[in-house]
C-alpha cells in the first residue's frame, strides 16, 4: 500500500573500512561474537551487506557498497548491537555526510538515495549501464 513502510533486514555481512589492523581485528571479533560474518580479504566481496567505517570517506570499498546498495554504517553500530546482544537494525547508524571540516568525496546523503533505490527497484547503481571502449584493449576484453 501507498506509504507503507519498508521492513529493514538486519544486515548479517560485513566488511570493514579505514581502520587500523588491531582494530579491524577486535572489530572483526566484535561482529562473530554477535553471530554476523566478516569478509577480510582486502578486496569488495558481492555478499558483504554493510561497511563499518570510523568515517565517510572514498574508498573502494565505499564506492562499490554505494553502487550495490548496500549500508555504509559508523562504527557505533556494533556498540548499540553488544548492548543489544544481537545484530541490530542500521537505520540510525548509517553514514550519511563526509566528517566535518573534510572534503565532500561523497554526495550528502547518497549512501540512503542508493540504498533505497537498491531496495525498491531492485537495481544496482550501474543497471542497465553500457560501456564503449574505443581503441585496443588488452584480452580478455579483446577478441581475437
Amino acid at each position: 500500500s501507498a506509504g507503507a513502510a519498508l521492513t529493514v533486514a538486519v544486515p548479517r555481512v560485513f566488511a570493514l573500512s579505514g581502520l587500523p589492523k588491531a582494530e579491524r581485528t577486535a572489530a572483526a571479533a566484535r561482529i562473530r561474537k554477535l553471530k554476523g560474518k566478516y569478509v577480510d580479504n582486502g578486496n569488495w566481496e558481492p555478499g558483504v551487506q554493510a561497511v563499518l567505517m570510523p568515517r565517510l570517506g572514498r574508498s573502494d570499498k565505499v564506492v562499490c557498497a554505494l553502487a550495490a546498495g548496500n549500508w555504509l554504517l559508523e562504527l557505533a553500530y556494533l556498540q548499540h548491537c553488544e548492548a543489544a546482544k544481537q545484530l541490530c537494525g542500521p537505520v540510525k547508524f548509517e553514514l550519511q555526510r563526509c566528517a566535518a571540516g573534510q572534503p565532500e568525496l561523497v554526495a550528502p546523503g547518497a549512501p540512503a538515495h542508493w540504498r533505497r533505490r537498491a531496495e525498491m527497484t531492485g537495481l544496482r547503481a550501474y543497471a542497465g549501464l553500457q560501456v564503449l571502449i574505443v581503441g585496443s584493449a588488452p584480452s580478455p576484453l579483446h577478441p581475437e
